[in-house]
């Protein structure tokens, strides 16, 4: 838990938009959410809208390309609906 908590500070200072996970795991054990789901997520840190996608592995037998496709697409269209939201850093 101590990387989410590296990455929520992160997160307050640079503001990002979105935060895009890969890996429900990853993202699970940083964060203590054992029943987090793929997906936009009702919480946020700060302003910053958190995603969880599968791995993107081919070891991932879980989830296969055409889920990924989806989410991917899917996160895609909310960074495009959402401009204004935060700042993007590079």
């Amino acid at each position: 838990m101590a990387g989410g908590e590296r990455l929520a500070g992160l997160a307050t200072q640079y503001a990002p938009r979105v935060i895009a996970f890969l890996g429900i795991g990853a993202y699970r054990s940083a964060f203590g959410r054992p029943k987090a789901v793929l997906g936009l997520q009702a919480e946020t840190i700060a302003q910053t809208a958190l995603w969880v996608l599968p791995s993107p592995s081919g070891l991932n037998a879980n989830h296969q390309l055409p889920e990924l496709i989806v989410l991917l697409r899917a996160l895609r269209e909310w960074v495009d609906a959402h401009p204004g939201e935060g700042r993007v850093s590079r």
